[in-house]
């Protein structure tokens, strides 16, 4: 806490060093704004690598998970925690992989990162959209762009493979029905669709 000395009003830090970067702002002087600018730059580079650090303690903390599960013979376990780990990016694959190979048995990585760049009015748009799921579900989260993607993608699993569900007329409205020609039934639920396997089983 620091107190001013005309008035003895208190202030925080964090609201004095706000109250200096105002100050360089409006300042004309061209030296004046490209300190506020290198201030500024600063923050960011510090909240980054703060960010960084998190993910890496939370990296290791899953991988130490990964070995745990892989000694105690829960490979299906395993390979799930395996695959939401680097599918957030939190966890290098190639560590995965050493891991599982200790034990002789390999891990076949079951999600891909994608990469896509939106526009500012596109993130607002989907972080409106999973505002308004969190207050339905009655949930603490934070607005998330790529959480309400996931949620869309989870409508577009069910609506490809359940040719009963809402969301396949949707799909089918907005991509044609010609793709259904490239699926069959699964052999192990006879209401889903798969994509059909070629003759070498691929």
């Amino acid at each position: 806490m620091t107190t001013s000395d005309s008035d003895d009003e208190t202030f925080t830090d964090h609201e004095l060093a706000q109250a200096d970067l105002r100050a360089l702002l409006a300042c004309t002087s061209g030296e004046a704004r490209r300190l506020a600018i290198d201030l500024g730059v600063r923050a960011r580079l510090l909240t980054e690598e703060q960010a960084a650090i998190a993910r890496q303690e939370e990296g290791e903390a899953g991988l130490k998970t990964i070995r745990d599960l892989l000694e105690l013979k829960l490979f299906d376990v395993a390979a799930a925690t395996a695959d939401a780990l680097t599918h957030h990016g939190t966890l290098d694959p190639a560590k995965v992989s050493a891991a599982f190979a200790s034990t002789g048995r390999p891990w076949f990585r079951h999600t891909e990162r994608l990469e896509l760049f939106v526009t500012e009015e596109r993130r607002k748009m989907l972080e409106t959209l999973h505002a308004g799921l969190l207050r339905r579900q009655q949930s603490q989260g934070c607005p998330s762009a790529t959480a309400a993607l996931r949620e869309l993608l989870d409508r577009l699993d069910d609506g490809f493979h359940r040719p009963g569900s809402w969301e396949h007329p949707y799909i089918v409205s907005v991509f044609g029905d010609d793709w259904l020609e490239f699926m069959e039934p699964s052999p192990s639920s006879p209401w889903r669709l798969q994509i059909r396997r070629t003759e070498g089983g691929q």
